[in-house]
């Protein structure tokens, strides 16, 4: 990956970034029960990489020091981390109520019942507006049918909800349905994201790309789609050049740069990062095991981006610039503008 506006190839510490994170996000196992087309992070059945639950106890101990906003469980399939309710008392202990992210087959009402009042918040992945969508990328019939009892449980319990979807060829002329589908469920916010071509999607990118005109068709059609509905977050990704002024909000601010880095995952392995795209190129921050997490998220790494707007190859090829910055166009806007 390239950076907007240039790199550094240093390694020492950056001295300016405040300790103060929005996200951290604990990647707990590769281990899943799906094995989805277009995965990250290519999880799986297969898949044994798994942080041990006495990391993860001494992470949960750090964590205050970064004063994270939120503390995401994810996975895999994080409900199927060995040690999960354990992991889910000391973070409460310590005052953490995080944030989960489920596929929903493991979710029952039982689940629910014990989750009630101990996270901040849901997130179930539904990946289309009917089963055919869902289960074609998530490669399991019966899958949507699954997650979509599983948030309206949710839903009804009163635990905050949310629904993610990421958009790939099937499903981007159907946001007007997924949109549908989000406010039939009645959850709390939507969060529309686009389908990075890496992890296993590499080997399906040709099932999963979007081509560019139609991607641009999909960011007018889910900006309309956002006026009055505030609940709605998409990912401002992939956007061509000359059409930034007609995408960018007045307030956009970068994100994960290197002097103002809001989030980290860490991986199963214990590896750190400050995005979700460095994990194929293995540009850690370090690992868990070998450095504090103070330590790890002042340190600077190759490539990352001071613009906000980093350049994938195929962006380069196709003139669009890659910002990876979720936005909500806020109920007050007046009017969308005329498209060019």
């Amino acid at each position: 990956m390239t950076t907007e506006l240039g790199s550094s190839t240093g390694t020492a510490m950056a001295a300016a970034v405040p300790v103060r994170m929005k996200h951290v996000f604990l990647r707990l196992l590769n281990t899943c029960n799906l094995e989805c087309a277009h995965c990250y992070a290519s999880c799986g059945p297969s898949a044994r990489e798994a942080l041990t639950l006495e990391t993860v106890l001494r992470l949960v101990g750090e964590l205050p020091e970064l004063r994270p906003e939120t503390v995401h469980l994810e996975g895999g399939e994080a409900l199927m981390f060995r040690g999960f309710w354990e992991l889910l008392d000391a973070l409460n202990d310590h005052g953490i109520s995080p944030a989960i992210t489920s596929n929903g087959l493991a979710v029952t009402q039982k689940t629910i019942d014990r989750l009630k009042g101990r996270v901040s918040r849901l997130t179930f992945s539904i990946d289309g507006p009917t089963a055919f969508t869902h289960d074609k990328i998530r490669r399991r019939i019966g899958s949507f049918d699954k997650v979509t009892e599983a948030a309206r449980m949710s839903v009804a319990a009163g635990i905050p909800t949310h629904m993610i979807s990421v958009v790939w060829r099937e499903t981007v002329r159907q946001v007007a349905q997924t949109v549908a589908l989000a406010e039939e469920l009645g959850v709390d916010r939507l969060l529309l994201f686009s389908c990075g071509v890496i992890g296993a999607a590499v080997q399906n990118e040709a099932e999963l790309r979007v081509d560019p005109q139609t991607w641009v068709e999909y960011l007018w059609e889910v900006k309309e789609l956002a006026v009055g509905r505030p609940w709605i977050w998409y990912e401002l990704d992939r956007v061509p050049r000359g059409n930034l002024p007609d995408f960018l909000p007045v307030d956009y601010q970068p994100v994960c740069t290197r002097r103002k880095r809001e989030s980290i995952i860490i991986d199963p392995n214990g590896d750190v990062y400050p995005c979700g795209y460095f994990i194929p190129t293995g540009q850690s921050l370090g690992n868990v095991h070998n450095a504090s997490l103070r330590e790890l998220v002042q340190r600077e790494q190759t490539g990352e981006r001071f613009s906000g707007a980093c350049r994938d190859p195929w962006s380069l090829e196709t003139g669009m610039v890659e910002l990876c910055k979720l936005v909500s166009i806020n109920s007050e806007t007046p009017t969308v503008g005329a498209r060019p």
